[in-house]
């Protein structure tokens, strides 16, 4: 960012010393409608379409779109005058027409174009290319930055009529505005820190002067022009802007209701030429509003089937899933909200891990806490989505669905029987026998140690799952167990069981829950709210909701201090992080090292929160990600506390990556352990001899060819391998024991691959507190010493990829095959990945199997 600043700095130097080689004339203000009439603006505080009379760089501020309309008032010779202007994102237009000026000149336009756009974080630069008709023929370039370092402080730089447009025949000359705006109230944490802001602008120019012979050059008169803006309650601007030479005064006053604006300002001059602007706004994104009293509502809302850590890239074939923390935040606004009565939340056919349940279980329970309600209506709850619906003050289901309520299950598929029929044996070393991820291949049946380890982490996420309805619900354990015995239900039987409230058809939901809150039918309701409130009950879905976005006031602030959020998503590999449908998504250790290494280089960034959701992966991979993170806590002139927070699942490679962390915050079902290490490859020499081939090699130094597939290890080779194998299991428990000062034995006792819930973990010490993200950071956020009071910038690591040509052609492939087709091809595509001899820390596969609830039928209706 410091070296595009640079670059555009000397532009403009460029430009201003090219601008003294030509003839003088233009004036310093020759922008807006009516010649004069045009909004308050300023160089560097006036953002979004309104930036086109002021700094085409802050038109990329602003995402979505955003549409305007101006009148003239006030004086009759600029009545007529008027224009209209449209945005979408940092792509402005707008179209000033003057009918009517003293010199007689009639139906004079002026055209703008604008493009602005974020270079960096607080860094913008923008361009704008002006046209006018039945002025002066003038098409005019300039091009502007924007920077603003703090909330406190913005600063801009804008050169207009760069390419030195004609008045008829002769040249204009370039000018330059430098703009200075400041929020004094904003130095603080003071949450309402923007509503006074101070500034000024100065203009650079070249001209005759009207009084003496003597030419104005550059810096000889700077003409500032200062400004302050007092914003005394949320959608309520007052503006007022003073020039003393040419001498003019500007007051202005802006109303705002969500997305749309009405602003007013008028004008006093040397000249007596007192007029006036009236601008109508709409921005998508919303605007700062006045509060009027709001009617109560009741939001329907739709549980997402599924949910992600961090948004996949854009795919033709592939759906992508919300992200998990976005779908929080909703929640947290609803209940933040004191106009929001209820919720009722849909829920249907859903896949989400025990821990991210957990986290967003965590969120509607502080909804409930705030007095309001929640209402579940689905047509068929599985597990985890009963669990989620056991919390609701109501739940109704359809007639004619069900309820899976069945218990947790977890069981493996063992093709050692078939490999022995193809010829093909798998060659493992583990370091120990709860490293269960290749018995798959290794195994006919369950072994004794994956049977107990199964035991105490499923029974640990059924404990809580049981725990959990019993106390929404105001059971016993046991009762919750009993009923679970007796699963699944139809709707009927469900009803019986008191698990559900009711049934009803999807068109009755609307009525029967906004009956059930009022208490009345719905022909006394409005009687009823008009009387308590004044307000009729409105009923408004999500997306309706969600439109009036929650509004920012703060300006970028790339020099305060930041906390990094890190994602760490998917099995582990080497080389760039990728998704497909055949791999599924994996976590690159170049892309994570390099996300990891700008996050630690970025002096404005003073913590650094690891969000782990993985099973492990490549041993040598996950130790490239230990080391850069490692250096991210003993790098003496860079220290940067990191704080990590388990998603659903954080185990072997995924927990080997976490013990940099000074801190591990786990969710109760989250998984974590697995400490252990295996390599694992296939043997094909049998497979050759059943299809009548041979493979012979001849071989210069005594282990060559030791990891050919067409081979197996001898005696000497297996016992480098298993040396290998204990080697960096000695690391890899080491590296814990030192992360959480325990003993090597201790770690070692909870470790040789055992897999444990974080309830587990953070009693056996594998896992420092429970919660989420939003406590990790919390924590993060003491440990740089930020204080608890103040809202750092969060920057996300790594940033998503883009459009791939070969996964779309993966993804179009596996969206026409069948399932069982499909897992086939994902098991032999994880083999086939697997470089032999290559060490491996992953979690076995029936863990995803165990935290969701894939695999339940759902019934079409």
């Amino acid at each position: 960012m410091k070296n595009v600043a640079l670059l555009l700095l000397l532009l403009l130097l460029t430009t201003l010393t090219f601008a003294q080689t030509s003839p003088v004339y233009g004036s310093p203000y020759n922008d807006g409608i009516g010649i004069r009439s045009h909004p308050i603006t300023t160089i560097s505080s006036t953002d979004g379409l309104m930036a086109l009379w002021g700094n085409p760089a802050a038109i990329g501020v602003y995402d979505g779109v955003g549409l305007m309309y101006m009148r003239a008032t006030n004086n009759k010779d600029y009545v007529k005058d008027g224009g209209f202007g449209a945005r979408i994102s940092g792509l402005a237009y707008s179209a000033e027409y003057i009918n009517e000026v003293p010199s007689g000149m009639s139906k004079a336009a002026i055209y703008n174009w604008g493009l602005g756009w974020e270079m960096g974080d607080g860094f913008y630069f923008g361009t704008r290319y002006q046209y006018s008709t039945g002025i002066d023929q003038q098409n005019a370039w300039s091009i502007g930055m924007l920077a603003r370092p703090y909330s406190w402080l913005s600063f801009g730089a804008v050169a207009r009529n760069v390419n030195e447009p004609r008045i008829g025949s002769e040249k204009t000359k370039s000018i330059f505005d430098l703009g200075l705006s400041f929020r004094p109230l904003a130095i603080s944490s003071w949450k309402h820190g923007h509503r006074v802001t101070v500034g000024a602008d100065v203009s650079l120019y070249e001209r005759d002067s009207t009084t003496t012979t003597k030419k104005i050059k550059y810096g000889d008169k700077l003409d500032p022009r200062y400004f302050i803006e007092v914003e005394p309650i949320d959608g309520i601007k007052l503006q007022a802007q003073y020039a003393a030479e040419p001498k003019e005064t500007r007051v202005g006053i802006g109303f705002a209701t969500n997305h749309s604006q009405v602003a007013h300002n008028v004008r006093n001059a040397d000249s007596k030429m007192q007029g006036g602007l009236t601008t109508y706004l709409f921005e998508s994104d919303g605007l700062l509003s006045l509060k009027f009293p709001e009617q109560p509502k009741i939001v329907t809302m739709k549980m997402p089937s599924a949910l992600d850590e961090q948004m996949a890239p854009f795919s033709f074939f592939a759906s992508r899933n919300p992200e998990l923390e976005k779908f929080l935040k909703k929640i947290r606004r609803l209940t933040n909200d004191k106009d929001v009565k209820a919720v009722i939340l849909y829920v249907d056919g859903i896949s989400i891990g025990a821990a991210k349940m957990q986290a967003i279980m965590r969120e509607f329970d502080k909804f409930k806490q705030a007095g309001k309600k929640l209402y579940v209506y689905s047509k068929s709850l599985s597990n985890g989505s009963y669990m989620l619906a056991s919390m609701a003050d109501k739940i109704y289901v359809h007639p004619e669905g069900d309820v899976y309520l069945v218990g947790y299950a977890s069981g493996s598929l063992y093709v050692r029987g078939t490999l022995d029929k193809l010829g093909v044996e798998m060659e493992v070393e583990a370091s120990g026998p709860h490293k269960t991820a290749p018995n798959m291949f290794t195994e006919k049946h369950m072994t004794d140690q994956d049977r107990a380890q199964r035991e105490w982490l499923v029974g640990d996420l059924y404990r809580q799952f049981t725990e959990r309805i019993a106390r929404y619900r105001g059971w016993s354990v046991d009762t919750v167990k009993a009923k679970i015995d007796n699963g699944p239900y139809n709707a009927k039987e469900a009803l019986a069981a008191k698990l559900i409230d009711g049934t009803m058809y999807p068109d009755e939901v609307d009525k029967k829950f906004k009956e059930m809150f009022t208490g009345k039918k719905e022909s006394d309701q409005k009687k009823l709210f008009n009387f308590s409130t004044g307000h009729d009950l409105r009923l408004i879905s999500a997306g309706f909701y969600f439109m009036d976005s929650e509004v920012d006031p703060r300006w970028d602030r790339p020099l305060e201090p930041k906390v990094a959020v890190i994602y760490a998503v998917g099995t582990i590999t080497s080389g760039n992080s990728g998704s497909s449908l055949l791999s599924g998504r994996s976590m690159g250790s170049e892309t994570m090292v390099r996300a990891i290494r700008e996050a630690r280089n970025d002096k404005q960034v003073k913590a650094i929160v690891l969000r782990v959701d993985s099973p492990g992966g490549s041993g040598f991979a996950s130790d490239e990600m230990w080391r850069e993170l490692m250096l991210c806590r003993d790098d003496t002139n860079n220290i940067k506390p990191v704080v990590v927070s388990f998603s659903d699942v954080a185990a072997s490679g995924g927990y080997y990556i976490a013990t940099p962390g000074s801190t591990i915050v786990s969710e109760e079902g989250s998984i974590t352990g697995s400490i252990g290490v295996f390599s694992m490859r296939p043997v094909l020499d049998s497979t050759l001899y059943k299809i009548g081939s041979n493979y012979e090699e001849i071989k210069f130094g005594k282990h060559a060819g030791m990891f050919n597939l067409f081979r197996k290890h001898t005696p000497e080779e297996r016992s480098l391998v298993e040396r290998q194998i204990k080697y960096f299991y000695r690391e890899f428990v080491q590296k814990v024991a030192d992360s959480r000062k325990m003993k090597w034995e201790s770690v070692d006792s909870i470790g040789n691959g055992r897999v444990w819930t974080g309830m587990q973990g953070r009693k056996n010490g594998l896992v420092d507190t429970l919660g989420g993200l939003e406590l990790a950071i919390e924590i993060a956020k003491a440990k740089a010493k930020i204080g608890s009071d103040q809202k750092p910038d969060i920057l996300v690591y790594p940033e998503p990829m883009g459009i791939r040509l070969a996964l779309e052609l993966q993804n179009a492939m596996m969206t026409v095959l069948p399932e069982p087709m499909c897992e086939a091809i994902r098991t032999s595509y994880a083999v086939k990945n697997t470089k032999p001899g290559e060490i491996m820390l992953v979690a076995p596969d029936w863990v995803k199997e165990t935290i969701d609830d894939e695999g339940i039928p759902q019934v079409k209706r």
